[in-house]
């Protein structure tokens, strides 16, 4: 899988149920915070599966060689080739 265009990636699904709708005081407060943090473009990512929440807007992906799991739109996310 990879990012559709350049996102913000929560930490936890609390914080993305913050953010989103996305508006420019939030993301700056929240990055601020690094509670969020902005995932380029073509990110590769894996689903995480078992992500234990009822939501299918939201995806959580781990990033290979990272240390952190982040929630993002599942529109912003693609399946590889």
């Amino acid at each position: 899988m990879h990012v559709r265009g350049d996102v913000p990636g929560a930490i936890s699904y609390d914080i993305y149920r913050q953010l989103h709708p996305v508006t420019v005081e939030k993301l700056a407060k929240m990055t601020a915070s690094q509670q969020v943090t902005l995932l380029s473009a073509n990110v590769l990512a894996c689903e995480l599966s078992d992500d234990g929440v009822d939501d299918p807007s939201a995806v959580l992906l781990g990033i290979p060689g990272g240390s952190m799991n982040y929630w993002v739109p599942a529109r912003q996310v693609q399946r590889g080739d």
